[in-house]
Parts: C-alpha cells; structure tokens; sequence
C-alpha cells in the first residue's frame, strides 16, 4: 500500500533500518524483494546512483536464488523486472549504452523463460530502449511484437506503454497523426489500467 500511495519516504524507512544480523537471515527472494522495493523508492525519489547500487542487490540475490527465483513480482520474472529498472535508471542518468544493455539482457532472459507476461514486458522495454538511442524502425518492430502479445493476452498496461512508443517512434520517424494517434490511444489506456 505505501508504493501505491506514493509514500516512497515511507517505504525507506519501513526496509532500509533493518539489522544486520536479520539480512543475513534472508533467503536470496527476500533479500531480492527488499533490495527491489528500496531501488524502486530511491529511483521514484530521483536517487539514481542509490536505486542502480540497490538493484544491483537484488540482481546478485537473484542469480544466487538460479531457478528457484520466486514468485513472479508484477506479473513477470523477478529477473526481467530488476533488468528493465535498472535500464530505466540508467536512462535516467544519460547512460544510454548500459540502459540499452540491460533491456537486451532482459530481453533474453524472458525468452529463456518462456512466460508470455514477462515477454511482452520485455519487449516493451526493448523497444523503448531502441526508441531512446534513435533506433526507430527496431523500436517500431519490437513494439509491434509486444503488442501483439499485449493484444492476445490482455495485458492493457502493458499495451498501453507499447502504444505510446511505437506513437513516438512514428512521430519521430516524420508520422506524425498515425504517431500522435497511438500515442494518445497509449495515454488513455493507460488511464483506464
């Protein structure tokens, strides 16, 4: 409910005080979900270099955990999410190779999974990624396939992010009603999710 609520100060204080000698009693999922949830708060708090060190965290718990990595966090492998936030912070920062690095990652570690959610986030992620670096006819096609997956699946959120890049890339590729279009069918899905 904090993260839901936007209580990120909160959410900080609530995860990160917690003794030492109890860290070390997590298995590598629970190490992972804290890590994760205080990357999130820290990004969502503009403290990119804190988020990056803290999904880093969750990433080394995760490889630890190999297979057994857990339940799925927002509906798609603990991996993929900790990958393609840590690509949206270093986006953030104007470190476009190693965001664009970390999408890619993503990327294949969903089509080693083989679950469809986590693929369509993925390829969401990738293309936004190509879409950053001015890649747009890639971007335009790793959308297209995420929306597919959107479409067949009904994953709205998901769709929604897909509608609003492949708007942009079209926009920036000289579309500008089809790109604008899809862009604004984006936003308000989006409002609707």
């Amino acid at each position: 409910m904090i993260f839901a609520e936007g209580r990120f100060c909160d959410a900080i204080a609530t995860l990160d005080p917690m003794p030492a000698e109890l860290i070390a009693r997590l298995q590598p999922g629970s190490l992972a979900r804290r890590a994760y949830g205080l990357g999130i708060a820290r990004m969502q708090l503009g403290e990119l270099a804190q988020a990056w060190a803290l999904f880093g965290e969750a990433r080394h718990a995760l490889d630890s955990a190999g297979n057994a990595r857990g339940p799925l966090w927002g509906g798609s492998d603990p991996l993929v999410m900790t990958l393609v936030l840590s690509s949206h912070v270093r986006a953030r920062q104007g470190l476009l190779d190693q965001a664009h690095c970390c999408a890619e990652e993503a990327l294949q570690v969903s089509q080693d999974v083989g679950h469809t959610h986590t693929q369509a986030f993925a390829q969401m992620n990738f293309a936004l990624s190509l879409l950053r670096k001015g890649e747009m006819a890639a971007a335009a096609e790793h959308g297209t396939r995420a929306l597919q997956l959107s479409d067949r699946f009904g994953f709205m959120t998901v769709k929604a992010f897909v509608l609003m890049a492949i708007g942009c890339a079209q926009v920036a590729g000289g579309q500008l009603d089809d790109g604008t279009r899809l862009a604004r069918e984006g936003n308000a899905l989006l409002r609707l999710c």
